[in-house]
């Protein structure tokens, strides 16, 4: 049987080692949630890099179509497609409505260009 004394310094002993227990335990949690902060971190810096090169790309298409959207415009009115020429003007309102059209049409010379939209413009009634 263990004297009082013995006792103590084994309870104090018990008592010691669980607070270090305690301390290391409470010491690898807060290891292991600085570990998952960082890691979320990069992953929202990550999300965020991408979403932002996704939305200038959206914005450099945009650009690009409206360029030549333009280019289409200008090169129809040198043709003299203008309102005065109603039905080649709707015929060029639905080549600048798909860009397919629109690169076949920038592919080829002024006669080509005037047969396309032709193609395409509505018969009158």
């Amino acid at each position: 049987m263990l004297s009082i004394r013995q006792s103590l310094r084994l309870a104090i002993s018990l008592c010691v080692l669980m607070l270090l227990s305690i301390a290391l335990s409470a010491g690898l949690l807060d290891l292991n949630m600085r570990t998952h902060n960082e890691i979320a971190n990069r992953r929202l810096f990550l999300m965020e890099s991408m979403f932002e090169h996704r939305k200038q790309e959206d914005q450099n298409s945009r650009s690009a179509l409206s360029q030549k959207i333009d280019r289409v415009t200008q090169i129809a009115k040198e043709m003299g497609i203008s309102a005065q020429t109603p039905t080649l003007f709707r015929g060029l309102y639905k080549i600048i409505h798909n860009e397919s059209d629109m690169d076949f049409f920038l592919a080829n010379g002024p006669e080509e260009r005037m047969i396309i939209i032709e193609q395409v413009a509505p018969v009158d009634p």
